[in-house]
């Protein structure tokens, strides 16, 4: 809808204002022969009002435009982590368990499964091919916990647009602004996600 009103505005706002300012010199040197000033006045008026209402508009919709592609690559990413995470629940169906079959994991700590462990237990029986990459093209990071078969929890993690791990330790239930922020997932859910407008 911007775009449509954006458009016509950059493209004969400047375009009026142009022709008025030639316009008007032209009947200033000689308005005996030219004539129209008046109507000069009114296309560089106009031209003027335009071109500053295509800034504006321009001003209002170009954060979004910029973000557009990080806020497609978050979406393709929480994407797959559903899928990694619908998949991994219907192993730990399967096979009362969510570590691979005779593993021990007492420890639900980042890395203790490798994508290739974890490609083994549902590739290609619950998942046709896993994605192993985010959207920005860095590896998903995963973690397992199985002290008992009531005892058990999983993590799925992206490490966001600059692919690095986060500073602080994230706070279950976190609603992030940055599309350099992790988004993770457990147990069901997301526990830390994008939310609303996002900032580099």
């Amino acid at each position: 809808m911007a775009s449509v009103i954006l458009f016509p505005l950059l493209v004969f706002g400047p375009l009026a204002a142009s022709l008025g300012a030639i316009a008007l010199v032209k009947a200033s040197r000689r308005p005996q022969e030219v004539g129209g000033k008046g109507f000069a006045i009114a296309g560089l008026a106009i031209g003027g009002v335009m071109t500053v209402a295509s800034l504006l508009v321009l001003a209002m919709v170009a954060p979004g435009v910029l973000d557009a592609p990080g806020r497609g690559r978050q979406k393709r990413t929480m994407s797959d982590m559903r899928s990694l995470a619908t998949a991994w629940e219907a192993y730990a169906i399967d096979n009362k368990t969510y570590c691979p079959i005779g593993g021990s994991y007492v420890d639900l700590r980042w890395g203790n499964l490798s994508p290739r462990e974890l490609q083994s237990m549902l590739s290609p029986m619950y998942l046709r091919e896993m994605p192993v990459q985010d959207a920005w093209q860095h590896d998903f990071e995963f973690a397992v916990m199985c002290r008992s078969v009531e005892d058990q929890d999983y993590r799925i993690r992206s490490r966001g647009a600059d692919g690095k791990r986060d500073d602080s330790e994230y706070v279950p239930g976190t609603p992030t602004s940055s599309f350099s922020r992790d988004i993770v997932f457990g147990g069901g859910r997301f526990l830390q996600w994008p939310e609303g407008p996002q900032r580099r």
